[in-house]
């Protein structure tokens, strides 16, 4: 018995199907579809997880100075502070008592220091009260007069007075900010008010 390795050959009958060309619109289509139905998918995650914070209130009070209510000058003298309130702290922990004007003077630590920068933001004679400084503004710079003051928890408050407004160093004898609002100052609020 021999193996026969021939294979039979089907005959072939040509079959002809019209193709059409192909622009890829089904396809985009569901691709644009996916897309969508993605972002739309992550929005509402977002919305669910991460709900948006409080509208800004347009009715903050009238006392409180927001960051964008500052002009330059306020705002430097809002970093110098900032920075110094370091010092301040060490020292208050080391002593139990804020350090005299002229001791932050000596160090060097601005805004106490009279320096260039002193001239440029109104030239303040810095005065230190039971718990924070008065520095009242000799030229009319645009920045006016700051108390910077630390409150019971040792938290810094730095409020503003107009330069037209002539500061009462009684009227810091105790912490008592709904007076100091009744002559015009402003405490700086680094966060806008949310409700």
């Amino acid at each position: 018995m021999a193996l026969s390795f021939e294979i039979e050959k089907p005959q072939s009958k040509a079959i002809s199907v019209p193709v059409r060309a192909n622009r890829g619109d089904q396809e985009t289509r569901w691709v644009v579809a996916a897309i969508a139905l993605i972002l739309l998918c992550a929005w509402l995650a977002l919305r669910v997880f991460y709900p948006a914070e409080g509208a800004l209130s347009l009715n903050a009070p009238t006392w409180q100075l927001p960051n964008e209510a500052l002009n330059e000058k306020q705002k430097s003298v809002v970093t110098e502070l900032s920075l110094a309130d370091y010092e301040l702290r060490d020292y208050w922990q080391s002593h139990g008592q804020l350090p005299e004007v002229k001791w932050l003077a000596e160090q060097a630590i601005a805004p106490f220091v009279a320096d260039a920068s002193w001239q440029f933001l109104g030239a303040h004679q810095w005065q230190r009260l039971s718990q924070g400084y008065l520095g009242q503004s000799t030229r009319a710079q645009g920045t006016g007069h700051v108390l910077i003051w630390y409150d019971d928890e040792l938290q810094v408050q730095i409020w503003f007075l107009p330069d037209e407004s002539a500061p009462n160093r009684a009227d810091f004898a105790t912490h008592a900010p709904l007076q100091w609002i009744s002559t015009g100052w402003k405490r700086w609020a680094p966060q806008p008010h949310i409700h």
